[in-house]
This record gives structure tokens, C-alpha cells and sequence, in this order.
């Protein structure tokens, strides 16, 4: 007897079943949603902030579930089009109810269809099977940036985690495109708390910086300069990983 995919963790009909069922809301998802949002927003790079306020970047929150998130970069954007996309048809229709002034869709990561200038994937990355593999084909999508807000060296062991993350999980540059900004954030002490571990920001793009002669403070957060360093060689080795495996595919 084949297994019923409502409960093949991770599988459209599974985050339906959650949606549908109101399991997720019971579980706090949305207060998670606002709460990954606002993580996001506080360690964003100002340069970044401002850069979107000026030229008015259209926005797509990728994995939107209920569209609590998407609210939240809708307030700090209010000049930017603000879009969100989820493959969960009844995530989306709460979402269009609860939020009418957002345009909500539903569409899965490989048919999306939106011009956009700036992808958000927030706390998505660690339940497909193919992480850097979505990371390429996003960024082939967007018009400026992508920024991913991701869980790192989680041991809460979540079922529907299928992927660990560390700083040396995400390579200085996919399919070309550099990395621009990384930030960490230690979640524990925020109360009230609805992620008890850490996250970690990245900010990948398709034409580099906007202005000239980043800074230290521009690429990334981290304020002790041995972590930093230590962080980046970690990224400078996942890079490196990276381009040993596409030179290995290429001769085979």
C-alpha cells in the first residue's frame, strides 16, 4: 500500500493538510512568520534598506504561508510592491482574506512567474531536498537580490528539517553571483521567543554592490573581527566545495 502523501513531511499535500486543518495557526505559525520577519528586517544591511526605499524594489516573500511575514515587509516597504507566493492553496486564501492590500499566489519554487527585483526565501531552505540547487535557480529569477534567512546549528531535531546549516553550508558565490552580506543573529534571548536557536542572513546578488568600497560593516554584522574571519573562511571553504563538485560534474 502506498503511503498517503498528506503525510510525507514537507509535501504539498502535507503543508496543505497543516494549512487546511488550521494545524499551523494552532501551532503558532503565524507568530513565527512575524517573528522570522522582524529578524530579518533588524539585521538587514542599512545600505541595503535604503537602497530599497530609493528605487522603490519590488519584493516577493517566497514560502508565505499565511502571509503574516509578507505584512511585515510590506510596512517596512510601503512604497515597494509587495508580493507572496506559497504552494499551500488555503495558506493563500487566508492569507488574501487577512491581508487584501498584498497581492498573494499560489505557485511553487520551480513556476514563478513574477519580474521581481528582490527574492525573499525566509526559513524555507532547510525543508528541500535541494538547497543551493533552489538558490541558483532563484537567483536566475530576480532582477538585484535574493535574501535568505535560514536556521544554523539547529539541534531543536524538527522532523520537517531535512537540512543543517552552518555558516560553511552557503558558498561566497552560486552559479556567479556573489554574496554580498551575511549576519547571524542568536534568537535565544528575545522574548517573547518563537525560535529558541540561531538565524543566519545572507544576501546573494545579480550585479554586486550599488555603491563603491564596501566597508567591514557593509558585508556583514559580526562585530568580533575572529569571528568574522572565522565565519568567512567557513564560507570560503563551502565555496571552494562548490566549484570542486561543478568541475567534477563537468569532466564526468
Amino acid at each position: 500500500m502506498s503511503e498517503d502523501s498528506s503525510s510525507i513531511i514537507n509535501s504539498e499535500k502535507y503543508w496543505e493538510t497543516r494549512f487546511g486543518t488550521g494545524d499551523w495557526a494552532k501551532f503558532n505559525g503565524d507568530k513565527q512568520s512575524i517573528f522570522f520577519a522582524k529578524i530579518l528586517l533588524d539585521i538587514l544591511p542599512i545600505w541595503l534598506v535604503n537602497e530599497i526605499n530609493q528605487q522603490k524594489y519590488s519584493i516577493l516573500d517566497i514560502g508565505c504561508a499565511e502571509g503574516s511575514g509578507t505584512n511585515e515587509f510590506k510596512n517596512k516597504f510601503p512604497n515597494s510592491k509587495v508580493m507572496g507566493i506559497d504552494f499551500s492553496e488555503s495558506a493563500i486564501a487566508i492569507a488574501r482574506t487577512k491581508y487584501p492590500y498584498i497581492s498573494f499566489k499560489k505557485a511553487d519554487l520551480e513556476n514563478i512567474q513574477e519580474n521581481v527585483d528582490i527574492a525573499i526565501v525566509s526559513n524555507v531552505l532547510e525543508h528541500l531536498s535541494e538547497p543551493l540547487e533552489t538558490i541558483a535557480h532563484l537567483l536566475e529569477g530576480v532582477n538585484r537580490y535574493l535574501i535568505i534567512l535560514s536556521p544554523i546549528n539547529d539541534d531543536l531535531h524538527i522532523s520537517e528539517h531535512i537540512n543543517y546549516f552552518n555558516p560553511s553550508s552557503f558558498p561566497l558565490s552560486v552559479s556567479g553571483f556573489p554574496l554580498l552580506y551575511f549576519a547571524h543573529k542568536d534568537c535565544r534571548p528575545i522574548i517573547p521567543n518563537y525560535w529558541p536557536g540561531e538565524q543566519f542572513l545572507l544576501v546573494y546578488s545579480k550585479e554586486g554592490y550599488s555603491f563603491a568600497n564596501p566597508n567591514i560593516s557593509d558585508i556583514s554584522n559580526i562585530k568580533d573581527l575572529v569571528d568574522l574571519a572565522k565565519t568567512y573562511e567557513s564560507i570560503r571553504i563551502a565555496q571552494l566545495e562548490e566549484e570542486l563538485t561543478s568541475k567534477s560534474s563537468q569532466a564526468s
